[in-house]
């Protein structure tokens, strides 16, 4: 079949320039933090952005969404994504099969525990019996923010190691019904603010 050629049927493609540097530049990887937004139709965020831009690009919005519950993060954890399955399907005759549908799954590791309260067991149960009705969102290393309305759901089971010199954690992964690349937002100061932000002492000026 040959290639139509339609230029009104294609979306403008930015030029690669910003690939031309002396070498190549490269991103890092790691997730550690996976974040789950409860969407309220009705929050008014206190700080205005851009048009078409995330509230969430502004840090005082990040804080804003965390004490009034809004925005859920877990601690830091041991994450990654691998390259996502996709489905294909032939539409026609004569032509190539076509990727109709997509997933992504992010697979982590959390080691943290509230060996007093047991707040972590409490913590992702009440994740995953909210799950339909959160977004879902993970952060890299390097301080990218990946965030998506799609459906997703959550696999998750406590491990156990067989010494009482191993670790018992929980072992999870986030499937995500997406068959298109995510844009991450960059929010300076984000990763800072995660491990640091703590509800009960610095949430006054933004509940």
């Amino acid at each position: 079949m040959a290639q139509i050629c339609n230029p009104a049927c294609g979306a403008a493609i930015p030029n690669n320039d910003w690939s031309k540097a002396c070498d190549i530049s490269s991103r890092n990887g790691g997730i550690p933090f996976l974040t789950f937004y409860k969407c309220d139709p009705n929050a008014v965020f206190p700080n205005a952005v851009a048009p078409g831009l995330s509230p969430f690009t502004d840090l005082g919005n990040v804080k804003w969404a965390i004490c009034n519950g809004l925005l859920i993060v877990t601690a830091e954890l041991l994450g990654q994504k691998p390259k996502g399955s996709f489905t294909k399907r032939r539409l026609t005759s004569c032509g190539p099969e076509k990727t109709i549908s997509g997933t992504k799954t992010i697979t982590f590791q959390d080691f943290n525990a509230d060996v007093n309260d047991l707040i972590d067991y409490d913590f992702w149960k009440a994740i995953n019996d909210n799950k339909d009705f959160l977004q879902f969102g993970y952060v890299t290393c390097d301080g990218r923010w990946y965030q998506t309305t799609a459906d997703w759901d959550l696999e998750l089971d406590e491990v156990i190691e067989d010494t009482k010199d191993g670790k018992s954690f929980y072992d999870g992964a986030v499937s995500i019904s997406e068959k298109d690349l995510l844009k991450p937002i960059i929010v300076a100061d984000l990763l800072e603010t995660f491990r640091s932000f703590k509800i009960a002492t610095d949430c006054g000026p933004f509940s």
